[in-house]
């Protein structure tokens, strides 16, 4: 094979990278040539790689007698009786695939969800790789009753076990992944094993139900329906479905060599069609505590959320890792990080998914710049293999701040340094600096259900397959702002930092019993470019407010519990108030801030079974509505 050869199977493997993005994303289309020519095409274990990495497959059998497929790499170069420490991949998206037979004697495995420039990382700075396909996936036996599910969890034991009576282990475990392999590798903290000494989750979900599924209690059915398509087809080892490139050179998932006869592997793909169905059970489903008629426990019982305590407990370092514009999962980053002692540390780039690209509206070069692999390698260094290189030294929180293009530090979040800065509702479609100055009292949107975010938001970012092959940009919402309620401030003094949560704080009501509300904070150029910082949304019957926190939100708290569910009273004023996900970002002078109010996103969220035609908002001193800003070292008025 020639070197278009080599060319296609490097994108069959991209795009069977599947679900989400891995630190192979962050290269850009430009420059292949150059990775091809520099690599072999990640030709990793043709004759003149042979020397740098030794590849094994196993069965790891369960205590109900399952088969968990798993595969070791190890360095070929290595003394004999040499033991390492193990980076442990936990993944729902196959460890790894088997080429077709022109393929195998070129490559074989292929790698793609944990991408084969990491496998070789770690195994170069002298750490084993060991990477699992969960129960019910890949070729591993089991049904899947739920995902994260307790079982699945506690494989996660067995598997700590079996990795730490392995000859070539040294006894001590890391755990990392992005996405769903981010989130397993927290739930392992789950069992208080004490071989796991450093946890990297990256993208993880912490709060299944808020971040993810139903954010502000709305269905996320756009998302889920692509991801179970997806799911369901890997898991029946319909690789076609991802890519018919990909189907032309790969055979499927990688079989565990020992069963040669693939009567194991037949066992499994049949389990597998009798998994879970997410996407089904999802319109049926309203509140956090609901228990499906297919589940033993309400969908709150399957997240990491519902784990505080053990995995506080576990005593296992943690690294938080995301990006801004990751859908809600920026927020599990933070509120995981908050609720946890043991988190360590925590980094929030300009990034997407994985982190997949940089997706600062004001860079012009995608690329992820942010040396993870050696970031993470420094703390599974640290805390792995106890080499004292002074990270726990560190300021434990960094951040990017848009519009500066800068990267910060900080000892606590939220920063000390953001204020709180509150604008007010007013006549003519502004924001107000103080109470006193706004004028009318109320406003009524009729309710525009067209109105979304488009194909480039952040909710696309998750899974390659809901990307439509573009970048998260956000590109000018001026257009879209036309379909909503919007308010707007005078252009800005000076450049202003918003840093923090931003809280949304309506009176309103509406003409039925629920409804939704999506609140969008904007930013608005001289020219009329409207570029999008940040969002939140909430289902009108969530909006009571609990004071029984179980999770330590900066602004209101909201349980989507049955007990607090409150239909709205037509007609009738309501305070609606809730939480956008964190953002840090600066607005120029000269630059105004937009607050924009909708009824939907309909290219994300599912509509609410009743849909109100009209939405009116109030802000006179009875009912002041208002935006709360977290400022930082700027004001974007003149009251100082």
């Amino acid at each position: 094979m020639k070197k278009y050869g080599f060319y296609s199977l490097f994108i069959a493997t991209l795009l069977i990278a599947l679900y989400h993005s891995t630190s192979i994303f962050a290269q850009r289309t430009e420059g292949i040539e150059d990775k091809i020519s520099e690599f072999g095409a990640y030709d990793g274990y043709s004759e003149e790689r042979k020397d740098k990495l030794d590849y094994y497959s196993y069965y790891i059998p369960t205590d109900d007698d399952e088969l968990l497929a798993t595969d070791v790499i190890l360095p070929r170069k290595k003394e004999k009786g040499e033991q390492f420490p193990t980076v442990l991949f936990l993944t729902r998206y196959l460890r790894s695939l088997e080429g077709k037979w022109f393929i195998k004697p070129l490559k074989n495995p292929v790698f793609g969800q944990v991408s084969e420039d990491e496998i070789k990382f770690w195994v170069s700075n002298g750490y084993a790789v060991v990477l699992v396909d969960v129960r019910g996936t890949g070729a591993s036996t089991g049904i899947r009753p739920m995902e994260f599910s307790p079982r699945e969890i506690a494989d996660g034991d067995i598997v700590a076990d079996w990795i730490t009576e392995q000859e070539w282990s040294d006894g001590n475990i890391g755990v990392t992944g992005v996405s769903y392999l981010g989130t397993t590798a927290e739930l392992l903290l789950v069992n208080q094993h004490p071989a796991v000494k450093a946890c990297i989750p990256r993208s993880n979900i912490f709060d299944l139900y808020n971040d993810i599924t139903y954010p502000g209690g709305i269905p996320h059915e756009a998302f889920i329906e692509v991801w179970k398509n997806l799911t369901q087809n890997l898991d029946t080892n319909n690789i076609g479905y991802v890519s018919k490139q990909a189907e032309r050179l790969i055979k499927g998932v990688s079989p565990v060599k020992k069963d040669k006869k693939r009567v194991i592997f037949n066992r499994a793909i049949e389990d597998h069609t009798q998994n879970f169905d997410i996407f089904k059970a999802l319109p049926e489903i309203e509140f956090k505590d609901e228990v499906h008629y297919s589940l033993e426990k309400p969908i709150s019982a399957y997240t990491i959320s519902s784990y505080i305590d053990k995995i506080s407990n576990s005593g296992t370092a943690i690294y938080r890792i995301d990006g801004w514009w990751d859908g809600g999962l920026s927020r599990s980053a933070v509120y995981g990080y908050l609720s946890t002692p043991n988190s360590k540390r925590l980094t929030i780039g300009p990034w997407d998914h994985g982190p997949h690209e940089d997706v600062s509206p004001f860079t012009d070069d995608m690329t992820v710049k942010f040396d993870l692999l050696s970031e993470m390698l420094r703390f599974f260094d640290f805390y792995v293999k106890g080499i004292d290189n002074g990270i726990d030294q560190e300021a434990p929180i960094n951040y990017y701040t848009f519009g500066q293009e800068q990267w910060k530090t900080a000892e606590v979040w939220p920063i000390p340094e953001a204020i709180n800065d509150t604008l007010y509702l007013s006549s003519q479609q502004q924001l107000v600096e103080f109470q006193k100055e706004v004028e009318g009292t109320k406003s009524t949107y009729k309710v525009d259900y067209t109105v979304g975010t488009g194909d480039a938001a952040g909710w696309n970012s998750m899974t390659d397959l809901y990307r439509f092959g573009g970048p998260i940009n956000y590109p000018d919402r001026a257009a879209v702002n036309e379909k909503m309620e919007v308010y707007t401030t005078k252009p800005f003094s000076q450049p202003t930092e918003i840093t923090g949560h931003v809280i949304v704080d309506l009176y309103m009501s509406v003409p039925t019993k629920d409804g939704a509300v999506f609140a969008y904070l904007e930013e608005v150029s001289p020219e009329g470019f409207v570029q999008y910082i940040t969002e939140g949304e909430l289902r009108l019957i969530h909006r009571k407010i609990s004071d029984e926190k179980t999770l330590p939100t900066v602004g209101p708290f909201h349980s989507f519990l049955m007990k607090d569910a409150e239909e709205m009273v037509p007609n009738e004023v309501a305070r609606v108030a809730f939480e956008m996900i964190p953002t840090s970002y600066e607005v120029p002078a000269g630059h105004s801030i937009r607050l924009s109010i909708a009824g939907c996103d309909i290219d994300h969220f599912s509509l609410t079974e009743i849909q109100p035609e009209t939405m009116t908002f109030y802000f006179s001193e009875e009912y002041p509505s208002q935006l709360i800003l977290p400022i930082v070292n700027s004001s974007n008025t003149d009251k100082n």
